[in-house]
């Protein structure tokens, strides 16, 4: 048998490590301070005051990191009854439930502290909605109670491009606005195809996603409607002039995409093609805000 590796005193094992960082999912943090960063940019016109950059980002992913720590806490148990989250780091044991509370508990008071004094009391402001928001509103309350569940607790998602730009203006404006609408559009229809791909998973927790409510046909033809209308509301940014040619480029382009895989959907309704809309539905969204950045850098 071979030997586990020598580890320096106070070192964490690699699965236990591993199982830390899976509890703090880095993914969706990655995604709320890229959206944070943009907007901070934005804000700027293209320029960036690095402190204040490098303080509102670090916020932001603890901020994420903690509250999908909480998360996982709260849903151990739901989790445990779904195949594909019963391997997480609490349901499989890696990490004491406890721990993983107190891990996030931390990390968001850190975050609301840092920019609290650090940076203003509106990001901070921002930063806590959306955290409740998250943990409260969705979490506890509406997501085993709800087919709506994803529609309002998509508003946390909505919270990072506030906050980013309020970090660097201590105010709100018509783009923030639109930024956070975008995020709020875009939400349900990228996460109900990955709920349609495992609707028996969810049928079997006895959590009321859309696909499990309205079945195949029902939930196909509600993700298409409403990709279809974050399709047509990223063309509100070239409407009010808000962005660039190459923001109308990216925005044609994927939204065209967006439309075909949309459509291919509502044909098929196969777990297949509803996993290909929720992989381009990051992409997509990626890339308007990476084409809004650009646009500003460039013009």
């Amino acid at each position: 048998m071979q030997e586990e590796p020598k580890l320096s005193p106070g070192a964490l094992p690699p699965s236990r490590a591993r199982g830390y960082l899976q509890l703090l999912k880095p993914r969706i943090v990655l995604l709320n301070v890229f959206v944070a960063a943009v907007a901070m940019f934005l804000a700027w016109n293209g320029r960036v005051e690095p402190v204040i950059f490098t303080i509102t980002l670090f916020a932001g992913a603890t901020a994420v990191a903690g509250s999908g720590a909480i998360n996982c806490f709260l849903e151990r148990d739901l989790d445990g009854q779904m195949a594909r989250t019963r391997t997480r780091v609490l349901p499989s044991g890696r990490v004491a439930p406890n721990t993983a509370f107190l891990l996030g508990a931390i990390l968001i008071v850190a975050s609301l502290t840092v920019s609290a004094i650090f940076v203003n009391l509106l990001t901070s402001g921002f930063i806590t909605l959306g955290i409740a928001t998250y943990l409260v509103v969705y979490t506890l309350w509406l997501k085993k109670r709800s087919i709506h569940n994803i529609v309002i607790g998509g508003f946390a998602g909505s919270c990072s491009a506030l906050a980013g730009w309020a970090a660097a203006t201590n105010s709100v404006s018509l783009f923030s606005a639109l930024l956070a609408i975008l995020i709020f559009l875009w939400t349900p229809g990228h996460f109900w195809p990955l709920a349609l791909s495992l609707k028996d998973d969810y049928a079997n927790a006895n959590i009321p996603m859309l696909p499990v409510t309205l079945g195949e046909r029902g939930a196909a033809r509600v993700i298409a409607a409403s990709n279809f209308l974050v399709v047509a509301f990223t063309f509100s940014f070239i409407i009010m002039q808000l962005s660039g040619l190459i923001y109308v480029i990216v925005a044609s382009i994927f939204g065209g995409l967006m439309v075909a895989w949309n459509i291919r959907l509502l044909q098929l309704r196969t777990k297949a093609a509803s996993w290909r809309v929720f992989k381009l539905s990051s992409v997509y969204l990626i890339a308007l805000m990476a084409a809004m950045a650009f646009s500003e850098a460039i013009f």
